[in-house]
């Protein structure tokens, strides 16, 4: 059974009514405001005689893409930035419920951000987050020292002004409440790739080892050598020397 919109709100008003002796337009979507909604949300999903369809759709799969609007994955959504600044607190208000989104993803958009709005950005990310949900990030991978790397001329035209390492990026995560980190990519001294297997539907990353095309004479020697160790045509675990594109991948959980 799918439920459609109209449905969903006139299901939502005659709850809204029940509880609250409030009485809803189920024509007029925005009269149901967010707050509202997520107030309902909290509400029916903690209520074992509620309908099974109705917790269906409101805890729906819910993919927010970080970064640029005009960057589409499958199964994401995406938002400008004017809409969706990632240090705004007021702008997740906005937008989601407490605990109703399954995954944020952002390539390559935190190296842009300074290191105390990163943290705040993190916060929210574990706040709006479901159980289990988790936060992918990918940032360029050849900072080794973190913080205490020097901007390089590169950094300085394209508007770095963090540079992440392993070490950094999970003390920050963990910090801001993950307590799970998983590094599932990174450049070691030397433009060592070290490769671990990751699920690219749960957030591609197009600037990493595998999927950047900068890297294909690499990648094709290194197939062909069988380096590493593959599934499904991919490597669960891969150190590749001299690469041109690799990035730090990160997969932080929400416990």
């Amino acid at each position: 059974m799918t439920i459609g919109f109209s449905h969903l709100f006139y299901l939502l008003s005659l709850y809204f009514l029940k509880v609250h002796s409030e009485i809803i337009d189920p024509q007029n979507v925005e009269t149901l405001k967010l707050e509202q909604i997520c107030l309902l949300r909290k509400e029916v999903l903690s209520k074992h005689s509620a309908s099974s369809p109705l917790k269906r759709f409101l805890d729906g799969t819910q993919r927010v893409y970080i970064g640029s609007s005009d960057v589409k994955l499958t199964g994401f959504t995406s938002y400008p930035y004017q809409e969706l600044d990632v240090t705004k607190a007021e702008h997740f208000q906005r937008h989601f419920c407490l605990e109703s989104i399954d995954v944020f993803h952002s390539e390559h958009t935190f190296e842009h951000i300074r290191y105390e709005d990163s943290l705040v950005a993190f916060k929210l990310f574990h706040q709006y987050l479901k159980p289990n949900g988790y936060v992918r990030i990918a940032v360029p991978g050849g900072h080794n020292r973190g913080k205490r790397t020097k901007p390089h001329k590169v950094d300085l035209e394209y508007g770095h002004v963090a540079f992440w390492n392993t070490t950094v990026i999970t003390e920050y995560l963990q910090n801001a409440g993950f307590q799970r980190v998983e590094i599932r990519e990174y450049e070691a001294p030397g433009k060592i790739c070290h490769v671990n297997d990751w699920d690219r539907c749960g957030g591609m990353v197009h600037r990493s080892f595998m999927h950047d095309s900068r890297n294909e004479p690499i990648i094709r020697k290194a197939m062909c050598e069988n380096q590493g160790v593959l599934r499904n045509g991919y490597p669960t675990s891969l150190v590749v020397p001299h690469t041109p594109v690799c990035s730090l991948i990160v997969d932080a959980f929400k416990s």
